[in-house]
């Protein structure tokens, strides 16, 4: 589990330190204030794949421009503070987790050679990743008209870790690849008993859109009903929970695969790539948790959210613009001793800082009505 964390040089943060995190964290502040950009760090910081991240990170803030007839290149100079690359140096992400070292994720850029004597030299990235391994991408990164970075990534046989609240077609079909993995396991009743909190379901599956589009969707059996239904027809609220819950188990269930691919690894004295500082982290990232769900619902999801958390060794980040949300979070981390910790982000300036805030503090916060947003 991360205890600290470290930014420098990426988008709005010059520098960030963090030096105390909780098992459940609830990021809050104005807006600008980096609320998603920290969850995004995170997300670099923690995946297995951070060149394939950097594009995801890109695509889906559209930061990706034309460059010519055939191809369009990423904007890489949006991911450095001030859109300025090499005048605050590398982008240096550092985590501190429990009795281990330090691990750092850093990004550079640097001008390449030009492809043809008519045109200008192309952008390229280094990244090193936790686990040391250096991997470079040119800002093209063969984007070509009508193919994105979900369709591009999507051909991978793994992309673990993901930003929730994107908004985006990609986050059902990732989900849905979650739910494959932990189906006929211990995970999967612990989901469905999530999403009982909206609605009485006794049972969770995918199916294959008949439409042209042949995407899946999940469908749910509801307690007294005979048919199936599908989940976005219980509301938003439903397919909220459906996605934390899955996303929390997906973490764990990663996770425990990793640390037995390494046993395994060990015991037969094999290299493998993406194992030791590379195994998969069990981080669950929500940007905006309170959306779809109603405000009577919030103290409940929240307490789900600690007792898996814990039960699973699983580390939750979210952000909320919602008072609910945050009174909420109280009520449930007073309930889960030293477990929550909120993160009220501040910026003035070009400064940007966090005030911590645990669980007496909390308490002072919920009685006196105090606005920590």
């Amino acid at each position: 589990m991360l205890t600290s964390f470290e930014i420098k040089n990426f988008r709005t943060f010059k520098h960030l330190t963090i030096p105390k995190l909780g098992r459940v964290n609830l990021i809050v502040g104005k807006n600008n204030t980096g609320k998603t950009t920290l969850l995004e760090a995170l997300q670099l910081w923690g995946s297995l794949w951070p060149m394939d991240t950097i594009q995801r990170l890109l695509d889906e803030r559209d930061e990706v421009i034309p460059w010519n007839d055939r191809r369009h290149r990423f904007g890489l100079d949006s991911l450095f503070h001030n859109r300025s690359v090499g005048s605050d140096g590398p982008i240096d992400l550092t985590g501190h987790a429990t009795s281990d070292k330090p691990e750092t994720v850093k990004v550079h850029k640097h001008t390449g050679d030009k492809e043809s004597s008519d045109e200008e030299p192309e952008p390229r990235l280094h990244v090193t990743s936790r686990g040391g391994r250096t991997t470079s991408m040119k800002s093209h990164a063969s984007m070509h008209p009508g193919v994105d970075s979900q369709t591009l990534m999507a051909e991978r046989a793994d992309v673990p870790l993901r930003l929730l609240g994107r908004k985006t077609d990609g986050e059902q079909e990732e989900v849905g690849r979650w739910w494959d993995a932990l189906s006929l396991t211990d995970y999967e009743q612990r989901v469905t008993d999530a999403v009982g909190l909206v609605a009485p379901v006794t049972g969770i599956t995918f199916v294959v859109d008949p439409r042209p589009r042949r995407q899946r969707f999940a469908k749910v059996r509801i307690r007294q009903f005979e048919d199936t239904v599908p989940l976005s027809s219980l509301g938003d609220g439903a397919v909220r929970v459906f996605h934390i819950a899955t996303a929390i188990a997906y973490a764990a269930f990663r996770s425990r695969k990793g640390r037995d691919d390494l046993a395994e690894s060990k015991t037969h004295h094999k290299e493998s790539a993406g194992i030791g500082p590379d195994t998969p982290l069990p981080l669950v990232l929500i940007d905006e948790f309170e959306t779809g769900v109603h405000h009577t619902l919030h103290a409940d999801l929240w307490r789900t959210v600690f007792r898996t958390a814990k039960q699973l060794d699983v580390q939750v980040f979210a952000t909320t613009h919602s008072w609910d949300c945050l009174r909420a979070f109280q009520q449930a981390a007073a309930e889960h001793e030293s477990e929550g910790l909120v993160l009220r982000l501040e910026r003035e300036g070009d400064e940007n800082r966090v005030v911590l805030i645990d669980e007496q503090d909390m308490a002072v916060v919920a009685r006196d009505q105090l606005e920590v947003r």
